[in-house]
């Protein structure tokens, strides 16, 4: 039996955030969620100047995971074939390199029976509420990272990759194993 991990992201007050962004394909935004290869676009990311400390992710307006070369690293040794990395030219001063990382896989791995969920609409499954989530590991198929069917946002990982992630020791970087992750899409906050 494999462990999975919600990857979540810390951010603190003094973080930067990216709330101007430049995207040259805005179908990027429109589709980097839905697991589908952008390698056919010209995509060129561009998060400019604002206050805060650079970690290893940044926040950005768009929500695209944006992880640093460090981060991507580890990813690239686990997940090669499950990702694809895009360059981020930051305009603000740091000595770290970003990738937006483009996850290819959107399961439908989510035990609707054994979970604990409130749907926001039955027909297309869109979790609005969740107590307790069950996935079906047979449908997970040995892969590193990917996004749930249902929950779009959010970012699962192995234990494998989790392990290595964390020799990273990054503050900013939080693994909430399955069986403990709820999320309540009303109580998120602008």
């Amino acid at each position: 039996m494999n462990n999975y991990y919600i990857l979540n992201f810390e951010i603190s007050s003094n973080s930067y955030t990216a709330e101007e962004v430049t995207l040259s394909d805005m179908s990027v935004y429109d589709q980097y969620a839905d697991g589908i290869s952008l390698k056919e676009k010209d995509i060129k990311i561009t998060y400019h100047k604002n206050r805060g400390e650079v970690q290893h992710f940044i926040d950005n307006l768009y929500s695209l995971p944006t992880l640093s070369e460090q981060v991507t690293e580890i990813l690239l040794k686990h997940c090669k074939n499950e990702i694809e990395l895009y360059p981020v030219h930051l305009e603000k001063k740091t000595n770290l390199n970003f990738f937006f990382v483009n996850l290819l896989h959107l399961v439908d791995v989510i035990d609707f029976e054994k979970s604990d969920c409130v749907l926001l609409t039955p027909d297309v499954k869109i979790i609005e509420e969740v107590e307790k989530l069950v996935l079906f590991e047979e449908k997970i198929q040995g892969l590193n990272i990917f996004r749930l069917k249902g929950l779009k946002l959010q970012i699962v990982v192995s234990e494998k990759l989790k392990n290595d992630l964390e020799q990273l020791n990054l503050s900013e970087l939080e693994f909430i194993p399955i069986d403990e992750f709820t999320y309540d899409m009303n109580s998120f906050e602008w």
